[in-house]
């Protein structure tokens, strides 16, 4: 590899990084992921903010760097690191469909900015365990508020606050007439972004493929139709008990916790 041009590393604080630790680190990441578009003297900048000090991580900073700024093949480099997802939180849940799901909603989130908080103080993939463990968790406390769907309920919950778990079942009916009225009315573009993204579990890269998209875009997509369904139910919900019916706003919140459930039991039966 040539020598790094002197204007690759101007603008960085020589108090916060030394210019040959800036190099080296650049060196150590470009030749790890040669293909990979990296502004250096951005990348530069980047880690004097980050204060990054340790070396033995900079092959994974610069993944990240790169991901940061949309490069595709960063973010299929990124990808294999989402392989440690399903093992991490294994211990909270087993089921194959939590580690999908969770590894879905942790490339959602990292593609949506939270890879930008990653400093380089340990391996990206360490780091990546530690952000799936907190949303497998979080999932399971969204799993434990939803209300129920009429076949079961929590017993230890009930005990606990019987006025909530009343609230859940006699919601369970509002729920499913407001996802399965918005579910079929929304546009055939938002139906199959959902059912690719929800049903088939289909990673943001091959959502893109499947739909004729880049990845980022794919995302967006994700995105914009979660909250279109999310908003249809809220709206749904309220036209028919009304804003301020009692426990309205705790039905609100539950809302987004029951989507998934609810798009799968929905395209289960139309197919």
């Amino acid at each position: 590899m040539k020598g790094l041009p002197s204007r690759a590393l101007e603008g960085y604080d020589c108090a916060v990084l030394p210019r040959e630790t800036i190099a080296a680190m650049i060196r150590r990441g470009a030749d790890a992921f040669p293909g990979l578009k990296v502004d250096r003297a951005a990348f530069a900048r980047w880690l004097t903010s980050l204060e990054a000090t340790n070396e033995a991580n900079a092959t994974d900073l610069y993944l990240a760097f790169s991901c940061a700024t949309g490069d595709a093949a960063a973010w299929r480099e990124l990808d294999r690191h989402l392989d440690v997802v399903p093992v991490a939180v294994a211990r909270i849940d087993s089921a194959a469909a939590f580690g999908s799901e969770v590894r879905q909603r942790v490339a959602a989130k990292l593609l949506e900015g939270k890879l930008a908080q990653y400093t380089g103080r340990g391996p990206l993939g360490g780091w990546i365990r530690i952000v799936a463990v907190r949303e497998a968790q979080t999932l399971m406390r969204e799993r434990r508020r939803a209300p129920d769907d009429g076949t079961s309920h929590d017993v230890a919950g009930a005990a606990l606050d019987p006025e909530l778990a009343l609230l859940k079942r006699q919601s369970a009916a509002t729920f499913e007439r407001a996802y399965v009225h918005v579910l079929g009315t929304i546009d055939a573009e938002t139906r199959t972004t959902l059912r690719l993204y929800f049903v088939d579990r289909l990673t943001f890269e091959q959502l893109g493929r499947a739909l004729a998209c880049s990845r980022a875009t794919a995302a967006r997509r994700v995105a914009d139709a979660r909250k279109r369904l999310l908003d249809g139910v809220h709206d749904a919900i309220r036209g028919e008990l009304g804003a301020n019916a009692p426990g309205a706003e705790t039905l609100f919140a539950l809302v987004e916790s029951q989507l998934q459930v609810s798009v799968l039991r929905h395209f289960g039966q139309t197919g």
